[in-house]
């Protein structure tokens, strides 16, 4: 099980490489709000917080792990072929035909080898996997792994370290890593807080399973949150059950909506899965006392630029 521990052991690795996010006020919400900026990483996305701590593992746990595979919907892809790049490793990303085209080019810009593979994450996963298996390449899984999960959990850490008030977490969820890592490193510091993971109706794989009490695979439908699209696993699922207080899903218009917020009135570019806290809290999703804090972690800033002028574009009351 991820520890506090695990959390701390990552901070020490990714600090030769990543500096802590910044912590913006948001001023025109009714509540007392922060977006912690992941958005603002190198790839612009938290994932390369595990990703430099897993390979930076296998470094200590192996003299040679020759080419590494993993599979991606664009985010973990790219933190997994910076690390690699940094860290002289070779890397292969495997990628559904959905992905976008910004986000592979980028994988390919960072020098790694992209495979595209099937209409959906979980077809590229499973090449992937049957890849690794075959080469005898080391598997990188995007967030079914300790190492993965405590990397990412080092932004919580960042976050109690410059704001110990906080009452509130709200989290994107996709695999599940993020909200796992989170979760585990903001209760062992401060276990009063809440946190809540946010996922779209399009894709609910932990909300289902977070409500149900057991892994539950789901159909999930296109989404503007292309960066959470596919199902969770056990692990993560265990996790958020012990340390989670609640897992909410938001639709398609308070996604937009919410990107569409943050770049008028926070002057901040998020993708979808960026924008799902914002989403849940003008849903109505997340009960918010008058006098808490809360935070909003803004996972990622890859949209295509096609959506991103789309949403600017829609006509709403922002």
């Amino acid at each position: 099980m991820l520890t506090a521990a695990d959390v701390v052991r990552a901070r020490l690795r990714i600090s030769r490489h990543l500096q802590a996010s910044p912590l913006k006020p948001s001023f025109w919400l009714p509540h007392r709000v922060y977006l912690k900026l992941d958005c603002v990483q190198p790839t612009g996305s938290f994932k390369v917080r595990g990703a430099f701590n897993k390979l930076y593992a296998l470094l200590e746990e192996r003299a040679q792990i020759g080419r590494v595979v993993t599979a991606s919907s664009g985010n973990h892809g790219q933190a997994v072929a910076l690390a690699a790049q940094q860290l002289g490793l070779r890397a292969t990303v495997v990628v559904p035909d959905t992905i976008p085209r910004t986000k592979a080019a980028a994988i390919r810009r960072l020098g790694a080898e992209l495979v595209v593979h099937g209409p959906t994450y979980d077809a590229a996963e499973d090449h992937a996997l049957q890849m690794a298996s075959q080469s005898g390449a080391t598997y990188v899984s995007a967030y079914d792994d300790l190492h993965i999960m405590a990397g990412q959990g080092t932004c919580a850490w960042e976050i109690l370290e410059a704001m110990p008030e906080v009452d509130l977490l709200l989290v994107p969820v996709g695999g599940g890593g993020l909200l796992a890592g989170v979760a585990v490193a903001a209760k062992s510091i401060k276990p009063t807080l809440r946190v809540v993971g946010v996922q779209p109706e399009a894709s609910p794989s932990m909300a289902e399973s977070y409500r149900v009490g057991r892994l539950v695979q789901v159909d999930y439908r296109p989404t503007v949150a292309d960066a959470v699209v596919g199902n969770i696993s056990s692990r993560t699922l265990e996790i958020a059950q012990r340390w989670v207080d609640d897992v909410v899903t938001v639709p398609e218009e308070a996604i937009f909506r919410a990107i569409k917020l943050h770049a008028l009135r926070d002057h901040v570019m998020v993708e979808g899965a960026g924008a799902l806290p914002l989403a849940a809290l003008l849903e109505g999703k997340v009960r918010v006392e008058a006098r808490e804090t809360v935070v909003l972690i803004l996972s990622g800033a890859n949209i295509d630029p096609a959506t991103f002028r789309e949403v600017l574009d829609r006509s709403d009351d922002t």
